[in-house]
């Protein structure tokens, strides 16, 4: 099994999911505002989904089609979002997935400059 690489910054940590992510996955996916502007999330987002979604992402990134990262604050380890990495075997392709918990006024845009400006760590272990 091909290991799943992390991205990491100041402020996050970009993993791998497992399967104990499953209740914050479930709980954003439900979340209308979500669900509104979203085209590939179910609504309502029911039991087992989220595991059966989590359960893809080792096949989807040894296939090189992508990798999903949960988006986790470093300081409280709260977790925030998902963000793909699409099209991994060939031309990168990064989609940022409108996936993520309020942390605030305008914090989103925030995040979005400060992922592509301060990104200081990748791990490809």
């Amino acid at each position: 099994m091909k290991a799943r690489p992390r991205i990491e910054t100041e402020r996050l940590d970009l993993r791998p999911f497992d399967l104990s992510d499953a209740a914050d996955v479930q709980q954003l996916a439900n979340d209308p505002r979500i669900a509104d502007v979203t085209q590939n999330i179910p609504h309502p987002y029911e039991d087992g989904m989220a595991e059966e979604w989590i359960s893809t992402h080792q096949s989807a990134y040894e296939s090189g089609k992508r990798v999903q990262f949960a988006i986790q604050l470093k300081s409280t380890c709260e977790f925030l979002g998902c963000i793909s990495l699409n099209d991994i075997g060939t031309d990168l392709k990064i989609r940022l997935v409108n996936f993520l918990d309020d942390i605030g006024p305008g914090e989103h845009q925030v995040f979005v400059t400060a992922f592509q400006i301060k990104t200081t760590k990748i791990v490809w272990a």
